[in-house]
């Protein structure tokens, strides 16, 4: 195996084992090795044969190398962001190494979010980016602050990890005057107030909401869904690449 290529996947494999168990068709679907024997395509089947003693038929390729195998695999289960996280982490990249550690550290939030989170700067194209080796993690501490604050919630919110309430979150601190401390305090007794919303604005509005509650007009707060540049962004958090 190339430890670059992307990890088994245990239900696939199950559900692979259960089809060739009924009927044997790896004859009509051969694995891709290189020269030297390294699977290219086919983990899953040659792990199958080798479970049910089968013989397993193989093409051996001089042209095809890992890195081609995500867009030769039209037919087969895509590469998700997780095979690529892995695929990056296995060949060295340290902005990867970083946000692998992260998600370990925080295994509750999706890989989605993780990535949004953990980097600052232009994110046009991200995916694509990300896919192709150019993910820069260079967020991590902003990202531990968020993820410490959305399980602050986690009480009052069973919808904590969704990446609309996480990203909602992190548009709370990126208010220049925004108080986490008095918001844990609201929510002690408005906590029903709190419910999913669709998106960012609407969940800005709630939180603007409860956090007023009870509270002079000189010391309330409006929040809002933020641009990179806006004149109400704490100052550190303004767009600056």
């Amino acid at each position: 195996f190339d430890p670059t290529n992307r990890p088994i996947d245990a239900d696939n494999l199950q559900r692979l084992y259960d089809l060739v168990s009924a009927k044997n068709l790896l004859q009509e679907f051969p694995i891709l090795v290189t020269p030297e024997g390294v699977v290219l395509d086919g983990q899953h089947r040659l792990k199958v044969a080798e479970a049910l003693g089968l013989p397993i038929h193989y093409i051996i390729s001089t042209n095809m190398t890992v890195e081609d195998v995500p867009g030769a695999n039209g037919g087969v289960a895509h590469w998700k962001l997780t095979d690529w996280l892995h695929s990056w982490v296995k060949r060295g990249k340290p902005d990867y190494i970083r946000l692998s550690n992260f998600v370990k550290a925080h295994p509750w939030m999706p890989l989605n979010a993780a990535i949004s989170l953990c980097t600052y700067g232009d994110r046009a194209g991200s995916t694509a980016k990300f896919k192709q080796g150019g993910y820069i993690c260079n967020d991590i501490e902003w990202a531990g602050m968020v993820a410490s604050a959305v399980l602050d919630f986690k009480p009052y919110a069973s919808f904590y990890r969704f990446p609309v309430f996480i990203q909602s979150v992190a548009m709370l601190f990126e208010h220049e005057d925004y108080d986490h401390d008095r918001m844990m305090a609201k929510m002690g007794y408005m906590s029903r107030k709190l419910v999913r919303c669709p998106d960012v604005s609407t969940y800005m509005a709630l939180f603007t909401e409860i956090y007023n509650y009870r509270t002079y007009a000189d010391n309330r707060m409006m929040f809002e869904k933020l641009s990179s540049n806006s004149k109400k962004r704490r100052e550190d958090r303004r767009m600056r690449n």
